[in-house]
């Protein structure tokens, strides 16, 4: 996977995502002021199946730029899109999307997203975050497997080495004893 193509999506997402937040903010704190009885109506957050919406049409975006870099994952978001649109429950898609998928990153942006939905925070900055985390645990198993490199290599090279050194050393000898016996 092309990682300037996955940067390039992530940013395309989290600029989306915090367009929409900021155009809820507004249209919330300008409704607020008007109506007083808004904050009863919805107790948790008043905006958020628009907001829903917008991160529907974030993933439907970033699954047709993805369809090139990334066929599998695009795949996969518009496998879950179409289970949305076609009812189910968002948190039973997402599950059964990291469900079908088997990895465990996947299963981690499942329930970043299916929290922040649920608490009521930032989506942006949830998956931003989650983006964050996902490339250090990736570094980290990058310097882990190239920690673990010269160990591997010296068995390697030292059964490579060990005739050549022993013939180096033992060479001189049989000259000798070829010279003095024959």
């Amino acid at each position: 996977m092309n990682e300037t193509a996955i940067q390039v999506a992530e940013h395309r997402i989290f600029s989306t995502l915090r367009s929409a937040e900021d155009t809820q903010r507004s249209v919330l704190s300008n409704t607020a002021c008007q109506m007083p009885w808004i904050c009863c109506r919805w107790p948790s957050k008043p905006g958020w199946a628009s907001m829903l919406r917008w991160c529907d049409g974030a993933m439907v975006r970033v699954s047709h730029e993805m369809a090139q870099a990334a066929p599998e994952i695009s795949q996969e978001f518009s496998i879950l899109q179409l289970e949305l649109q076609a009812g189910k429950e968002r948190q039973a898609a997402f599950l059964d999307m990291a469900e079908r998928v088997g990895i465990d990153e996947m299963n981690s942006f499942a329930n970043a997203f299916l929290q922040s939905n649920q608490y009521g925070t930032s989506i942006s900055a949830s998956l931003r975050r989650f983006a964050t985390d996902m490339r250090l645990d990736h570094e980290l198993r990058a310097q882990e497997k190239a920690n673990r490199l010269p160990v591997q290599m010296s068995a390697v090279m030292a059964m490579c080495r060990m005739p050549v050194l022993l013939l180096i050393c033992l060479a001189p000898m049989l000259i000798r004893w070829i010279n003095m016996f024959g």
